[in-house]
């Protein structure tokens, strides 16, 4: 039986926060022997923390425009690599639904699923970012499962409530964190419990390696 590969897409704009996200992600729920493919459609002036790039269960690539991310490659890489989690850092110019609609193909959901969807951004910009992008970033919004605003410490009084109203018009399932700064994230990440973590995540990875003998 083939275990699938579980999906989380980060998407967000350059430099809101998005590789901070997938490092606090990493430093939170990452379990011993677990395979983690991370595809990054997008570097920013951060990166993936030196020990992920040394542990030899995490596999980088960078997806580029000569290499774009079609259903072909990513179809190769699932069945080279065999992760158990695959983590896409989203082109911030790239159509979430263009992706999406890839990744729900029958050819690869048979071997990977979509499980979480993250939006980035940074909290003070966010509110004329909606207002000059709306038809951008709606989508990406109506689709996210969390929604983490950074940069919080520059908000002015009432501004989160403002964008908590506007943010809950468009997806009123959508959880919502708010990080201070870059530094918080991992912090904020622990203290939400949203992160699949612990002893549970633990045992469905060995009963998932069990099936796969």
């Amino acid at each position: 039986m083939e275990i699938k590969s579980d999906i989380e897409i980060v998407a967000g704009v350059l430099g809101s926060g998005k590789t901070s996200l997938i490092n606090a992600l990493l430093n939170i729920n990452l379990i011993p022997k677990e395979k983690v493919l991370i595809l990054q459609e997008e570097i920013g002036g951060r990166e993936i923390e030196k020990r992920f790039k040394q542990n030899s269960n995490i596999i980088i690539r960078s997806i580029c425009t000569e290499q774009p991310l079609t259903k072909e490659y990513f179809k190769y890489l699932a069945n080279l690599h065999h992760p158990n989690r695959i983590i896409i850092e989203m082109d911030e110019t790239k159509n979430l639904e263009e992706i999406l609609g890839m990744l729900n193909e029958s050819e690869i959901k048979k071997v990977s699923r979509i499980s979480t969807i993250y939006y980035v951004a940074e909290a003070q910009n966010f509110e004329n970012y909606l207002k000059n992008n709306n038809s951008f970033l709606v989508p990406l919004l109506a689709h996210s499962n969390l929604i983490l605003l950074t940069k919080c410490i520059f908000l002015r009084k009432g501004q989160w409530e403002s964008i908590k109203l506007a943010i809950e018009d468009i997806n009123p399932k959508a959880f919502m964190l708010r990080a201070d700064s870059m530094g918080s994230i991992e912090r904020v990440l622990k203290e939400s419990h949203l992160i699949d973590r612990g002893i549970l995540k633990k045992l469905r990875f060995k009963l998932n390696k069990i099936l796969c003998i």
